[in-house]
């Protein structure tokens, strides 16, 4: 016989405890137990009682018992209605549960506005309602899919609990909503199988919802296996069209890598008997039973018996703890078993010991892309095929037997990895049969940069020199290569060489910073100005323009170092004290900035100028407040890469707007957006990533929004490298402005003093704060 009963949250904790088969003992006061035939019965008394009082939620639980058993009770007929329910006395109830077959399910729930869900005791949801669980899952739902996973294992009872619950939520981001709840589905069916979560169907319509309730996370998260997009063909635009496969300029590798120096490393020995300051004959025992082990485990581990590996490869490597293979082989082992985050451990060991270790790479690259952390899953593989380009074929390959491995076609279908590891593979051919071909090595150099392999990079190039000693580009690049590792010395004799060689080298990237800085490509003129700041170092007018370029992006203090550098170099340059005035006041620096607009006056005789500074002058000597810099013509026909301030009138407010005023943190931050609409000449890129939920880089955001002339509707958020949760969330309102939340008191400060039409606005979450910017 089929019967339903409605329990509250905490009567169903305790069903839950029993495996979903047994209700839990009457208490003193409740001499009767009560299952009911009818399905609307048992919603009823949850709408009108279990809703309304307690902990606020009434779960509607069906279950089965046998008939011969029930058939003892008699059907007792609730007041005049057509409902009916069995009593069972509460000492005869543990008898009752020993007769139910199957599960106990839950096939309705409903909330009071009260209601706080299970809070958990311990781990991440430790202390957390229901609401604060769901924000914290879905934040590592799309950057920490590893502890996301965890959390549901550990806190099991709190998911099954809440899931209900949030089902029934119309969070702010359905899109993320959904793809959160559709992974805690699956999760739920790899780890607890035999007990299925309770999934009730929507709500009937004579149900009043609950009301909307919005989290923190506002973004789609990254799709676990989807590949990333090739890298777009001007994302290396500084370098000389001779050279269209030379490194990208000033591409420093993300601090999230940690990248060792690896002139500072040690070597690792590759013999198999390792000095610890003994005799090597009495080293030679623990070291040959290490590779005994190491042997062993991995015979087993070919053979599919991953348990019996582990066993063998922690024996190697408590036998020899510097041996990286044993190491890896035990993660790959462990990653077998699925303990992954003991697999990972094994591989970082494994870089500790040698960080030219490219196989370890790859295998953490490995889960960490499988677990959506697709930035740094990517980050390793670069280093990885960086270190060993054929890796990108291992999995064509027949499995290698001494050692365990992890290969898969991941970074093989990684285009933007894929195609310089490829090319190295066809030139390593092609300069072994014509070894004396400078373009050959200076090509490869190219690729081994793009891949961030500093070192071979620079062998080949000096490779290429040593074939064409006059080669300015080469120089200037192998320079490029020394800064990475950190080689400065050796990195400014060669950009001093290359422009002895080629004086109009400078000119090529001054020119182009010039012409970004037109384009409102500010990131990119900076980095072209910096490499024509290499090869001429003491030209004031690549400071000047460069700074000019650090204003725009609100990054004030380096725009002030080069408006310095500039007057160092030229004591009697006008536009320099004027806009270091100018950046001086933006930064709140009164009495510097009337210094300067004081030296200005003495020099300029730009008379429009001068009036202008006058009346500042005048306003502020009588104890006016400071009027923020309006865009204006730059004194004099100096050409520079902004021409003028930031706008505060809003008329042309948009996104690419936003992200300018926000500065140095924007540009370094991941950006995530989702359901974008706007036009422009890069619309489509724009809209194409986004779709596509892949994290783009704050620099190719802001070149992408600067082709961008309307932004009607999307999110955005950025985070720091490596951060957890967002800084920063935009919202395009329908074309009439932007709704922002910010965590960041000086980006809040910095939109405040960009935009007039800043308005606070309440409502965002603590400790978030609220700003709406309209277009005027």
């Amino acid at each position: 016989m089929i019967l339903y009963r409605s329990v509250g949250l905490q009567e169903l904790e305790l069903v839950y405890d029993s495996g979903m088969k047994a209700f839990p003992a009457r208490l003193s006061q409740q001499p009767i137990f009560y299952p009911v035939l009818q399905l609307e019965y048992a919603r009823q008394v949850a709408l009108d009682w279990n809703v309304k009082n307690g902990q606020f939620a009434g779960y509607v639980t069906q279950f089965k018992v046998e008939d011969d058993y029930i058939g003892r009770f008699e059907e007792h007929t609730v007041g005049e209605s057509q409902f009916e329910e069995f009593w069972i006395p509460a000492e005869d109830l543990e008898e009752f549960n020993q007769h139910i077959t199957g599960h106990i399910k839950v096939l309705e729930a409903y909330f009071g506005d009260a209601f706080q869900g299970f809070i958990p005791e311990e781990y991440g949801l430790q202390g957390k309602n229901a609401v604060e669980q769901f924000t914290l899952l879905a934040n590592s739902f799309v950057y920490k899919r590893m502890d996301f996973y965890l959390e549901i294992k550990r806190n099991h009872k709190a998911v099954f609990l809440n899931y209900p619950f949030w089902l029934t939520q119309d969070f702010k981001n359905p899109g993320l909503k959904e793809k959160v709840l559709q992974a805690i589905k699956e999760a739920w069916l790899t780890s607890f199988p035999k007990t299925p979560l309770p999934v009730p169907p929507p709500l009937r319509e004579d149900i009043p919802p609950v009301k909307q309730i919005e989290t923190q996370t506002l973004i789609d998260p990254v799709q676990e296996e989807r590949e990333p997009e090739e890298e777009q063909s001007d994302s290396y635009p500084m370098m000389d069209p001779v050279h269209e496969e030379a490194p990208r300029v000033k591409q420093a590798a993300p601090h999230y890598l940690a990248r060792p120096r690896y002139q500072d490393l040690p070597p690792v020995e590759q013999s198999s008997a390792r000095s610890r300051g003994l005799p090597a004959q009495k080293e030679a025992a623990p070291a040959e039973q290490a590779e005994s082990h190491v042997r062993q485990g991995v015979e087993l581990g070919l053979s599919g018996r991953y348990r019996e590996a582990v066993e063998a490869l922690s024996q190697a490597v408590a036998k020899d703890p510097g041996h990286a293979a044993a190491h890896t082989s035990l993660g790959v082992a462990f990653h077998r078993l699925g303990e992954e985050e003991r697999a990972l451990a094994s591989y970082k060991t494994a870089l500790g010991i040698d960080p030219k270790y490219a196989d370890a790479h790859y295998f953490q690259a490995n889960i960490l892309y499988r677990h959506g952390n697709t930035r740094e899953a990517i980050a390793g593989y670069t280093l990885a095929i960086g270190l060993n380009p054929e890796l990108i074929e291992a999995h064509q390959r027949p499995t290698p037997q001494d050692r365990l491995a992890d290969y898969s076609e991941a970074p093989a279908g990684m285009y933007r990895i894929a195609r310089p590891a490829q090319r190295i593979l066809q030139l390593n051919t092609l300069i072994d049969a014509s070894p004396g071909q400078a373009e050959l090595f200076k090509e490869r150099a190219a690729h081994y940069y793009r891949l961030w392999n500093y070192e071979q990079a620079i062998a080949d190039y000096s490779s290429s020199l040593a074939i064409q000693a006059e080669d300015a580009e080469a120089l200037h690049f192998r320079g490029m290569a020394y800064e990475q590792i950190g080689d400065s010395d050796r990195a400014l004799e060669d950009y001093r060489r290359a422009n002895a060689i080629d004086p109009q080298l400078s000119s090529v990237y001054i020119n182009r910073g010039i012409e970004f800085g037109r384009l409102g490509n500010f990131r990119q003129s900076i980095a072209s100005l910096t490499e024509g700041i290499r090869l001429a170092p003491t030209n004031p007018d690549i400071y000047f323009n460069r700074g000019t370029s650090y204003y725009q992006l609100g990054e004030l203090e380096r725009a002030i170092d080069d408006f310095a550098r500039v007057i160092q170099l030229s004591p009697k340059d006008e536009d320099a004290y004027y806009w270091r005035g100018i950046s001086q006041e933006e930064a709140g620096r009164r009495q510097d900035a009337i210094a300067d607009y004081r030296q200005f006056l003495s020099i300029s005789q730009n008379s429009q100028a001068r009036e202008e500074i006058r009346q500042k002058l005048r306003k502020w000597n009588v104890g006016e407040q400071d009027v923020a810099s309006e865009r204006r013509d730059i004194p004099g026909d100096r050409q520079n890469t902004g021409q003028a301030p930031s706008e505060k009138t809003g008329t042309t407010l948009d996104l690419h707007n936003l992200i300018t005023a926000l500065g140095e943190r924007a540009q370094k931050s991941i950006w995530l957006g989702s359901e974008v609409e706007c036009d422009g000449e890069a619309a489509g890129e724009l809209i194409s990533l986004t779709r596509q939920n892949l994290p783009i880089e704050g620099r190719d955001l802001t070149r992408l929004t600067s082709k961008i002339h309307q932004t009607t509707r999307g999110d955005f958020q950025a985070f720091d490298p490596g951060g957890a949760t967002p800084w920063i969330f935009i919202r395009a309102w329908d074309g009439s402005g932007f709704y922002i939340e910010t965590n960041d008191a000086k980006s809040s400060e910095r939109l405040k003093a960009h935009f007039q039409s800043m308005e606070e606005v309440e409502g965002a979450t603590h400790p978030y704060e609220g700003l709406f910017i309209r277009k005027l």
